[in-house]
């Protein structure tokens, strides 16, 4: 089986989303898998076999006439760059805005304005012509080609003018200000473009922005520990570091002297500070508002919980909804309809309705210059990393685009409750010993026992009995999903805690949980748990959406029923397996979308086959590899209704982005076709119809929901 190596690149280049399907279509060709281009932000993901040599295919689509670098800040380091070649453009095309008020005869003169246009057409040749006929080339033709047809026919009919038709008088054949202004505008409103796409994705810089890039580590040199300051990227696991307040935390670690309060709030959504004291985990990017420790570094830095968030936003934006289908099917036959428009609109004034040759080519530049692609392309994109942003912003990851759509739609919810509505705080009630087994005895035989297994019911039960040691150390051990977990000792001899069918090998209803010894009863006792903040609240939000709810649970009648009702939630399953919750979410998924939450191992095969998978951070990993929406706030239940408000103004904000940019070629195009356009405010036209869509997506980044 041959290895694959993933690959991120940035762009440089793309004009229109026509640019990212000819990319698409030529890494294809070449065998390259699992490609995603997403125009709006420059990325450009995929998969290569071992064989491929990843240096050829950025020669290709250097050729093409796009930059290629491994990431955005090498990118940026260009010389030639945008910013530059709007610059000279603008300094060139000002003579000729003012030769359109100012009577002075050098500006009219024709070789002046000649010398003034020809660099700006290089400059846009320069910039668009090698992706423009690369993109003819594997007949799937972009906004470029539209561009360069523009402003080249206004530059060749001027220079006709002036040698070939009318030598002594060319003055009516002088369109050079057309090629020079529709260059400059359509660089103009891309840089505009590109500086306003940043604030959609500002949440992401942000996060990207919290780690620092150095830390102070603890050496020990002939018997003295000095400190040594050094690149997050060169500390290794078990390394000790020194923190003091004001810093972030570097890399993942855990607390080995000190105690510090930590504002979590980037990461998780929750303002409170929290307080860490020794043997707690600390995360990267986390804020010390107070105290100062040593700390024991747990993960390399690219592994990082802020670098697995990056890393998923950032994949979240290459993921396309369904909805981004309708503009990329337009985006295909956009150009080349355009083009025959143009063509069309030529032939029909100058030859059917008797418009001089001169206002009818015009008119069919205008029809090439304000026609837009780009709009269409940065619709969707801009959306969602405004949406996935504003998601993380708030504590809420979302592992696709598609995402987005899917939980805007769902029609039921269905949810765990242990560790999802629960806050998995449990409490031991009513323990009874048999006879033989003291009260300690069995509490560490169940922290023995809870200790190997993932479950947030285990991890309460240890937090509980963490003084009760020392544990025992298991030959083996195997957790039942749903039942309870077992081990065995060095005698031989099997110890369970669970339910009585699974301790006891006895079929019962009963509600408590026991320990036995080689299925001989050693104790039994009540848990308890209590339910998470805004519980109640967050689910009459879904009902009030008409969105069905439903808790699924493998517990007890009566504890359901109890959660239940204090949820408000009417329609409640118990003691339900996880194959069992499979099916039935199966079987709910014929009626519409269905969304899952749920934070256990037994959840995540119901989580995985639900439309939308939702996990909270406190879960297992299982779980949130699973889901589709991980909340990184565990204590509030508000994160879950959040999530779906954000999904749904989202999907909104893609919809009304789409209108405008249907709306606006729809009726910018026949004006222009008939003159009320001239090319250059057709240029301007459509480089404002980009910012409108970017403005509309960041309005949303910023609007309190």
């Amino acid at each position: 089986m041959k290895e694959t190596k993933k690959i991120d690149w940035h762009i440089e280049g793309m004009t229109c989303s026509s640019c990212a399907q000819t990319i698409t279509q030529y890494l294809g060709k070449e065998g390259v898998k699992n490609i995603n281009v997403n125009y709006a932000n420059g990325q450009l993901s995929a998969l290569l076999d071992d064989e491929r040599n990843e240096e050829a295919l950025k020669h290709g689509l250097s050729k093409m006439g796009y930059r290629v670098s491994n990431d955005a800040k090498e990118a940026n380091k260009n010389f030639w760059s945008l910013e530059l070649k709007v610059a000279l453009c603008a300094l060139l095309s000002i003579p000729f805005l003012l030769h359109m008020f100012l009577h002075l005869p050098i500006l009219h003169n024709g070789y002046v304005q000649l010398a003034l246009a020809t660099p700006v057409l290089w400059i846009g040749f320069q910039h668009f012509g090698r992706a423009a006929l690369a993109s003819i080339k594997h007949l799937r033709p972009n906004m470029d080609v539209l561009i360069l047809s523009g402003a080249s026919a206004a530059y060749i009919y001027s220079l006709a003018g002036m040698f070939m038709i009318a030598p002594n008088d060319y003055g009516q054949y002088l369109f050079f200000e057309t090629t020079a202004v529709i260059i400059t505008l359509v660089f103009s409103g891309n840089l505009i473009e590109h500086r306003t796409v940043k604030k959609t994705n500002a949440a992401l810089q942000s996060l990207i922005d919290l780690q620092p890039g150095f830390a102070t580590r603890i050496e020990n040199r002939q018997g003295k520990e000095l400190l040594n300051k050094v690149r997050v990227e060169d500390l290794f696991v078990s390394d000790l570091i020194q923190v003091n307040e004001g810093d972030y935390i570097p890399i993942d670690a855990q607390i080995k002297n000190g105690a510090l309060l930590l504002d979590e709030s980037m990461m998780t959504g929750e303002s409170v500070p929290v307080n860490k004291s020794e043997k707690q985990e600390v995360f990267a990017g986390t804020l010390i508002l107070r105290g100062n420790a040593v700390l024991m570094v747990l993960k390399k830095s690219n592994n990082t919980v802020l670098q697995n968030i990056i890393y998923t936003i950032k994949q979240a934006q290459m993921n396309k909804p369904n909805i981004q289908r309708l503009s990329d099917k337009v985006s295909a036959w956009f150009v080349p309809l355009v083009l025959g428009i143009s063509v069309l609109t030529f032939l029909l004034n100058y030859f059917a309705f008797d418009i001089d040759f001169s206002h009818s080519i015009m008119r069919c530049i205008a029809v090439l210059v304000i026609a837009c692609p780009c709009a269409m392309g940065l619709a969707t994109p801009t959306a969602i990393a405004a949406g996935v942003g504003k998601a993380a912003r708030k504590g809420i990851l979302l592992k696709g685009g598609a995402v987005l759509e899917h939980f805007s739609n769902i029609k039921t919810l269905a949810l765990d409750k242990t560790g999802t509505l629960t806050n998995g705080d449990f409490v031991i009630n009513d323990l009874r010993c048999s006879q033989g087994t003291t009260e300690a005895e069995a509490y560490r035989l169940i922290a023995s026992l809870e200790k190997t297994s993932s479950h947030p019911i285990a991890t309460s039960l240890l937090h509980q009995l963490k003084d009760y040691g020392p544990l025992i150390k298991w030959t083996t051990s195997k957790e039942s999903n749903g039942l309870g977990i077992e081990g065995t000792d060095e005698k031989g001899d099997v110890y369970k805690f669970g339910s009585a069918a699974f301790a006891l090998d006895t079929p019962s209803d009963d509600e408590r949980l026991y320990l036995s010894k080689n299925s001989r009863q050693l104790a039994s006792l009540f848990l308890a748990d209590g339910m998470k903040e805004n519980v109640k609240q967050s689910i009459d939000y879904f009902k009030k959406e008409g969105i069905q709810v439903k808790l699924i649970s493998g517990d007890s009648e009566m504890r359901c029923k109890q959660i239940a009702y204090e949820a408000g939630i009417e329609e409640y399953h118990w003691r339900k397996l996880p194959m069992q919750k499979l099916e039935m979410l199966q079987q709910t998924k014929a009626s519409g979308l269905v969304a899952m939450a749920g934070d256990g191992i037994n959840d995540a095969p119901s989580l995985a086959t639900a439309d939308v998978g939702i996990s909270f951070q406190s879960g297992s990993g299982i779980a949130q590899n699973s889901a589709s929406i991980v909340l990184m706030n565990e204590h509030n239940f508000q994160s879950l209704a959040e999530a779906h408000i954000i999904s749904k103004n989202t999907v909104k904000t893609i919809k009304q982005n789409l209108f405008w940019a249907f709306f606006y070629n729809v009726v910018a195009i026949p004006m222009a076709a008939i003159g009320y356009l001239s090319p250059i405010m057709a240029a301007f036209s459509m480089a404002f119809s980009d910012v409108v869509i970017i403005a509309n997506s960041i309005r949303f980044y910023h609007k309190k929901s």
